[in-house]
């Protein structure tokens, strides 16, 4: 839940700041009641900046009014939990619970009176979001009668535009409802000018009026292994063209390392910089237009628009080897490809041209794209254009291109699932849990760790089949994929 928190990248030594200083900040902060709206432009470092005050305010409360600090950074590329308003909810609950139990004694009683009628959760019963909601709301006025609260909520935007609406209406309530004589509540939100959320918010700062120094001291510090690069014009000149944006001024630093390292002299760096488009959105565009591998980039980018959960490298490495038109049948046919063996990583950065990375999770690193901005670009129009740069195959109308992308995926899956060692391994494994000689689990435990996708194809596959066959997209494929007329594989899983 908390792995958005951590991917956020720190702000480095001397940036950020000028938001301690900014007039709003303070006018907010003296309030005993507030709401807080970083506002700004993708990747204009409102992440980084709310993480630098949620920092700041952290360590100010441990030396004075021991504040109840409560925090939630939804995370569109996550998992559903980091992206909804119950995700949302359930984290501020928990972090109540464990810093001021008793606040919530009407919750933990509920739910233990539910266990013993209905059973466990969530096989039996789940909460309602307004439920968990209320149960958080009355939780306030307790809390505020001895500790002050800050509440710190970042990439609104990425909860979906009625999600952030919903929930701006609902922090503003809370605030307006508590009362007067209670301890200070403020709210500190990030989120785009889209949504329009509140046109008379009294608190709003805007990252990219303020951020050319801090734009500037990133660039700099990019370029510090070359003392050519830092002393010429060059980061000036992309801290101009930046207008306010960290990404755009991030992927513009990638591509003049890169023709640095390649012997490219400063003049001919300068041209490339001034021959960029200044939105960011044409940034991707041009990037994605000069992939080199275009249908392996495809498929890499559908793998990461499209997949129920982000995936770790070695799921990756997998889901491309075995991909829809796999000639293999085994996976020892898989490992002999000639990539199988890649560096993940950097055929990761290469395929996407730095648009997508591999950041740390809880057992694996997973893959993302760099920024929501970059996932949104995609879905929008990304995968249209690489779609078109592709092969001669018939081209798709745009409303079937997720379709199709689904199609794809599932299509990989059940290859993977009909691979002659993965059907062997499962009929043994039966037959020795069957035996007494495993439990289930640890069967299950050895052949996700011998079989890295294995995990993910036995339970997505279904979701990917039935998201295309939304789409109009024609199963036959699939049912081949299959084996039919044998129902091996389909007994088997």
């Amino acid at each position: 839940m908390d792995t958005r928190l951590h991917d956020i990248d720190h702000a480095l030594e001397g940036t950020c700041d000028w938001l301690l200083d900014h007039e709003v900040f303070k006018a907010w902060a003296a309030r005993s009641r507030g709401l807080l709206w970083i506002k700004g432009k993708p990747g204009s470092g409102k992440s980084t900046l709310l993480k630098y005050a949620h920092k700041y305010i952290a360590e100010a409360s441990k030396v004075g009014d021991r504040a109840l600090i409560l925090s939630f950074y939804f995370h569109g590329r996550g998992a559903e939990i980091q992206k909804t308003l119950v995700g949302l909810v359930r984290s501020l609950l928990h972090q109540i619970l464990r810093q001021v139990p008793d606040v919530l004694s009407n919750l933990v009683d509920t739910f233990d009176k539910r266990q013993k009628e209905k059973g466990k959760p969530p096989e039996e019963w789940e909460w309602h979001p307004n439920e968990l909601w209320d149960f958080f709301k009355s939780s306030l006025p307790k809390i505020l009668q001895i500790r002050s609260i800050w509440l710190f909520v970042d990439a609104l935007d990425e909860s979906g535009e009625e999600n952030a609406r919903t929930l701006f209406w609902k922090f503003e309530s809370a605030l307006k409802t508590l009362p007067q004589a209670c301890l200070p509540f403020r709210i500190c939100l990030a989120c785009r000018h889209y949504p329009v959320l509140d046109q008379d918010c009294q608190f709003v700062v805007n990252p990219e009026s303020s951020n050319q120094e801090d734009i500037s001291t990133y660039v700099q510090s990019r370029f510090s292994t070359s003392d050519k690069l830092r002393q010429s014009a060059i980061p000036d000149l992309i801290t101009g063209r930046a207008n306010g944006v960290f990404m755009w001024a991030r992927l513009v630093v990638d591509q003049a390392l890169k023709l640095h390292s390649e012997g490219r002299g400063l003049r001919r760096i300068e041209e490339k910089i001034k021959s960029l488009p200044p939105e960011l959105r044409d940034l991707y565009s041009g990037l994605v237009k000069g992939m080199d591998e275009i249908p392996a980039s495809l498929k890499l980018v559908q793998w990461i628009c499209f997949a129920t959960r982000p995936l770790s490298l070695e799921e990756l490495r997998w889901a491309m080897i075995v991909d829809a038109e796999c000639p293999y049948k085994s996976i020892r046919q898989c490992q002999d490809a000639e990539d199988y063996d890649c560096d993940m990583e950097n055929r990761l950065k290469t395929l996407s041209r730095g648009l997508a990375e591999a950041v740390p999770s809880e057992n694996s690193r997973v893959v993302q794209f760099v920024h929501q901005s970059v996932n949104d670009f995609f879905l929008d129009q990304g995968l249209k254009i690489l779609n078109s740069l592709g092969p001669a195959e018939p081209r798709v109308a745009e409303v079937d291109i997720i379709a199709l992308a689904h199609h794809q995926l599932s299509r990989t899956c059940v290859r993977y699932l009909a691979m002659d060692e993965i059907g062997q391994w499962v009929i043994e494994d039966r037959q020795q849990v069957d035996n007494g000689l495993f439990g289930y689990h640890a069967a299950w435990s050895t052949l996700t760790l011998e079989y890295p996708l294995i995990g993910y194809a036995a339970t997505a596959w279904m979701l990917h089949a039935q998201a295309s066959d939304k789409g109009a997209v024609p199963q036959q494929d699939l049912i081949r994929d299959f084996g039919w007329p044998s129902e091996s594989v389909v007994r088997l899983w």
